[in-house]
């Protein structure tokens, strides 16, 4: 079955980290979903932390270590929902997040993508600072209409940039 959504998760090193991460990914409600993995080449425990949802996840490797973008893209080429979104490896997400960002651009045809505030913690999970999208540059955790940000990639000669 075609999932609604596609969750990326970069990871560069992030083994302290990534369980949580994908605990929450694996948790959407009211959606059908994949999660995607890219690993860009870790050199710590992040494949032995990774290993435990193997069946429940697509992973992908970047031939070389090559940045957060480049692996973005892997994901994103690799994607097979109508939506997708990124999410760091040390990230963790509510799991409404999927269903509210997927009803939002099926509401708004116009909207090509949405972002949302996010909650910076520490390692307890006490929020430190909340951030807001409006005014914070973030590349994480937009998500995008699948065919319409193809589309445009096909369009624009620079297409493997697209995400910095």
């Amino acid at each position: 079955m075609v999932p609604d959504v596609s969750i990326i998760i970069t990871n560069y090193n992030y083994g302290k980290y990534i369980s949580r991460c994908l605990r929450s990914c694996l948790n959407q409600e009211r959606v059908l979903y994949e999660v995607i993995v890219v690993d860009d080449c870790s050199t710590d425990n992040s494949f032995e932390m990774i290993r435990p949802f193997a069946e429940q996840i697509r992973f992908l490797k970047t031939e070389k270590n090559s940045g957060v973008a480049a692996a973005a893209n892997l994901g994103i080429q690799n994607a097979r929902g109508q939506f997708f979104f990124r999410v760091d490896a040390d990230d963790y997400i509510n799991k409404d997040m999927s269903y509210i960002m997927k009803k939002y651009l099926e509401s708004n045809h116009e909207a090509f993508c949405v972002s949302s505030d996010y909650l910076m913690v520490d390692d307890y999970e006490n929020t430190i600072e909340r951030k807001y999208a409006e005014n914070e540059n973030i590349s994480c955790g937009i998500r995008w209409d699948t065919e319409k940000k193809r589309n445009l990639e096909r369009d624009s000669e620079k297409s493997t940039a697209f995400i910095t």
